[in-house]
């Protein structure tokens, strides 16, 4: 077997040590293995450096055997670590009354920078501002999770819920988080030609402390945001009836003028959807009360008890009366119905706001106010066209129009209901 077989098989070609250099060089690759003039130059180093040669010493040559120790030490071979992907979370921000931007955060930005670029895009003074924050799968008038800005573990448990949530391998519904204002200043209402009533509410300032009364009342400790006052009626405590800051203006006007209870527990007859409501609650309360006792039915008459010979030509008979008499007062009642009052548009859009939040229909009721439109009925007297160049959106349109119809139907269904109700069980004498 030939001695040097081992040495010449091991041998590499000049153009792979080269290739395997250029890689080491390069920092992509191990440290190759010496060439064979590498062990030629070593060899001749140690010679001259007073050692003896291999050759001299009768040892065999074993290119695996390094003769320097410099070429004995191979490095261990580089693990390239890869960093795992940084997530995003989408924060919603109001920027304006009705307006927000949606912003993604990388989830290991510095918690100093995520509250300095909340503050800078909602020009809220950072000193006095409270932030909150609930996401897009929690009701809107649930409770808001703290955003202290002193305390940076808010932020770090809302990122993990956000990503968690986002992460999971079923989940295809977008993951957002609300920032909301806590504390937010009154709302000022802006100056508007042929408009009295918001100029007597920027001016008006002589009840100032019954207005600081009536907010201190009716604050509501489970919904915040920018109408954070709520009217709870006494009969029905789990009810809260949303008040803005224009309501709350005319409350406090009233104390002032003596025409509210300053205790605020029932509601002045100027903000006429609570009154609306108290009134009709009211109504079902007074009927509910009633005894409930068979209606009385006497009827006096004077014909013999046999039963008399009917002449059709004479007339119409008693039966017929009767209807006649019921198809009368079908159209009295029908008259009956444009005395009763009519139902604030405010409302309605409360109601279809709840229905449709994306749509954020409650922005267009300034722009309902000024033309006049304050009440549902007068909303199908306009065409589609009159709304879509007011400025709303060609969608708000297709669920506004039939929404207030559909809602006039039934708040009308109701008031008959009511009045069928309370003539059952009236007393006919």
């Amino acid at each position: 077997m030939n001695p040097n077989h081992q040495l010449t098989s091991t041998r590499r070609t000049p153009q792979r040590v080269g290739t395997g250099r250029a890689a080491y060089l390069l920092g992509v690759g191990p440290m190759p293995p010496p060439a064979p003039e590498d062990y030629a130059v070593a060899l001749m180093n140690h010679a001259l450096d007073g050692g003896q040669l291999h050759e001299e010493a009768g040892e065999f040559i074993n290119e695996d055997e390094n003769i320097v120790p410099p070429f004995n030490n191979r490095p261990p071979p580089q693990i390239v670590t890869v960093s795992a992907p940084v997530g995003t979370v989408t924060v919603r921000l109001p920027i304006d009354n009705g307006v927000i931007r949606d912003i993604d955060f990388p989830a290991d930005i510095p918690r100093e920078d995520f509250f300095d670029r909340i503050f800078a895009n909602t020009a809220l003074d950072r000193a006095t501002s409270r932030l909150g924050w609930r996401s897009n799968d929690e009701p809107k008038r649930g409770p808001v999770h703290r955003l202290a800005t002193d305390d940076l573990d808010d932020v770090d448990g809302a990122f993990r819920t956000l990503l968690k949530t986002k992460n999971r391998p079923r989940r295809l519904r977008e993951v957002f988080m609300e920032i909301i204002h806590l504390n937010p200043a009154p709302i000022q209402a802006r100056k508007k030609k042929g408009n009295d009533y918001l100029q007597r509410l920027l001016v008006d300032f002589s009840y100032s402390n019954e207005l600081l009364l009536v907010q201190e009342k009716l604050r509501c400790g489970l919904h915040a945001g920018p109408t954070r006052w709520c009217y709870v009626a006494p009969e029905k405590p789990d009810e809260h009836m949303a008040l803005d800051y224009a309501e709350i203006s005319l409350w406090a006007r009233s104390i002032r003028d003596n025409d509210a209870d300053p205790d605020c527990i029932v509601p002045p007859r100027c903000i006429r959807r609570l009154d609306l409501r108290q009134r009709t609650s009211r109504t079902y309360k007074s009927s509910a009360l009633k005894p409930s006792i068979p209606p009385i039915h006497v009827h006096i008459n004077n014909a013999p008890l046999a039963k008399p010979h009917v002449n059709p030509a004479v007339g119409p008979s008693t039966r017929g009366l009767k209807r006649s008499h019921s198809a009368d007062f079908s159209e009295e009642s029908t008259d009956s119905d444009g005395d009763e009052e009519a139902l604030s548009l405010s409302d309605v859009i409360d109601r279809l706001h709840r229905k449709f939040p994306r749509l954020n229909l409650p922005q267009y009721v300034p722009l309902f106010e000024q033309e006049g439109i304050v009440y549902a009925e007068t909303v199908a007297e306009f065409s589609k066209d009159f709304y879509i160049h007011l400025g709303m959106t060609e969608g708000a349109v297709n669920r506004l129009l039939p929404g207030v119809k559909r809602i006039l139907e039934l708040e009308k269904r109701a008031r008959k209901r009511a009045r069928a109700y309370d003539k059952e069980n009236s007393v006919e004498l």
